[in-house]
């Protein structure tokens, strides 16, 4: 779900709300937390809520891909050590020899993990990844991969309790500290996700796309089945009317085949939907 840090030694996510909705051969799920961070170094200071962070998710009926919407902005003027959008983590450690194939728009690296993994370093992929030849990613905001140099998956958040390493696949990736304006926009992306080899994850990632909904969020891809799906939702905090005028002339139809009626969303509402 992308990951918002402070300058506290504590940082997380409080669970605003969450919705879901089951369908034959997939899911819907979107709600959103509040980002914040605790435990600071100046005695006193008290936690400090950063952002509001909004998730939109849905998997496909298809049996191979998924769609995904993250969004986030600041709640005040906030100083944020690292942004990291996606945050996919690839684990590369004993399990699996240490050593994974990244083929991306860019080339392909075969990365080595775990003991072997002992520089940071950061590699710009492009728009799609696609790892070992069995899954890719495809995402609108330019992907990279993020390699820590040692080994970070902490066990439930404590300290110096890394035992694994994982490759952090993010878009955007800010590892630099800023300060955020009251309201300004810290995470916007749309992504996918599908199996398959690399010819899968381009075929996918040229179908991505993130049409103008008027105040709404979307994301739309073509899955294995050939047909068009089409994500929306509402991260404004005032409701959001929907209808077909937004979609150019296409008709479409939820999950069961029906057609969508002209709706309201409200905060944290969002809709899959097939487009003809």
């Amino acid at each position: 779900s992308g990951r918002i840090t402070g300058v506290g030694r504590v940082n997380f996510d409080e669970v605003l709300c969450h919705k879901e909705t089951m369908f034959a051969g997939g899911f819907l799920t979107s709600g959103s937390t509040l980002v914040c961070s605790d435990r600071f170094m100046a005695e006193g200071q008290l936690k400090e809520t950063m952002a509001r962070k909004h998730i939109a998710f849905a998997a496909l009926p298809d049996e191979s891909s998924i769609l995904c919407i993250q969004y986030a902005k600041a709640l005040n003027r906030t100083y944020v050590s690292s942004v990291k959008g996606i945050l996919w983590n690839v684990p590369n450690d004993i399990f699996n020899g240490r050593q994974r194939l990244f083929v991306h728009e860019h080339g392909r690296d075969w990365l080595q993990g775990g003991d072997y993994a002992r520089t940071a370093e950061t590699i710009d992929a492009g728009h799609w990844i696609n790892v070992d030849g069995k899954i890719g990613i495809a995402s609108l905001v330019p992907l990279t991969v993020l390699r820590r140099g040692r080994r970070q998956v902490e066990i439930k958040g404590r300290e110096n309790s890394g035992t694994l390493y994982a490759e952090e696949i993010c878009a955007p990736c800010q590892t630099r500290k800023r300060w955020y304006n009251r309201y300004e926009d810290l995470l916007n992306v749309c992504f996918g996700m599908t199996l398959g080899g690399p010819e899968d994850t381009v075929r996918f990632a040229d179908s991505l796309y993130q049409p103008q909904t008027e105040g709404l969020f979307s994301a739309g891809a073509t899955g294995r089945d050939g047909r068009q799906y089409l994500l929306i939702a509402n991260f404004d905090e005032a409701d959001r009317p929907f209808g077909v005028s937004l979609l150019n002339g296409k008709k479409a139809y939820d999950m069961d085949g029906r057609v969508i009626p002209e709706t309201v969303l409200h905060t944290d509402d969002a809709i899959l939907m097939v487009l003809e």
